[in-house]
């Protein structure tokens, strides 16, 4: 997310405010803001109780999908059991058996346990691979959304998703009154609002 939706806009947020620096940090991890001189930090999902502030900037939905070819030669999975029967490409860092979760149009959470075909800890990697036609791929809809748009990939189980998951912007309250801090919270918020640039995001 940081390297795709938030980085590029942030030669126009140096350009409104030339005396202010940035420094980026992109990690797969939970970091610890007051430890590591934070100011701000993005979280997806529930948060826990903290004393951190936050504000909601938009919720995001993970999406299973797969080359047309890789669809053609193997057909197309109609529920989450017939995963079971597939090749799946697994996004973590620890290789073994996977799970994916759903919520099926009864309202009924699911676990299904698969046999990855391909673990990667690169969500990039994934899509390249989805894409040359080695499997389904689950991914949140903003990586996947020009190439479902191109027909590159061909979104499966759409009827199955989880609920869309939330998207905070959090900080320390000592910094919330920082202008610096402020400035950036709220350029981002307003860069984010009508959905864009979060291709496939849902901005509440």
């Amino acid at each position: 997310m940081g390297r795709l939706l938030v980085a590029p806009l942030l030669p126009d947020f140096l350009r409104l405010h030339p005396a202010v620096s940035v420094d980026l940090l992109l990690v797969d991890r939970p970091v610890h803001l007051l430890e590591e001189d934070i100011h701000a930090a993005l979280r997806i999902g529930r948060l826990p109780d903290s004393q951190l502030i936050a504000r909601k900037l938009a919720e995001l939905t993970m999406v299973i999908c797969a080359a047309p070819s890789y669809l053609q030669r193997r057909g197309t999975p109609a529920t989450p059991a017939d995963l079971r029967d597939h090749d799946c490409l697994v996004f973590s860092d620890t290789p073994g058996a996977g799970e994916w979760r759903f919520r099926g149009p009864d309202g009924i959470d699911s676990t299904i346990r698969l046999d990855a075909r391909l673990w990667i800890n690169s969500l990039d990697a994934l899509v390249a691979a989805a894409k040359d036609g080695a499997g389904l791929v689950r991914v949140p809809s903003w990586q996947v959304t020009h190439d479902i748009a191109a027909g590159r990939l061909v979104r499966v189980l759409d009827g199955f998703e989880l609920p869309a998951s939330p998207v905070h912007l959090v900080m320390p309250p000592a910094r919330l009154g920082a202008p610096r801090t402020r400035a950036f919270v709220d350029f981002l918020a307003s860069r984010w609002s009508g959905n864009k640039p979060l291709q496939g995001m849902i901005v509440s």
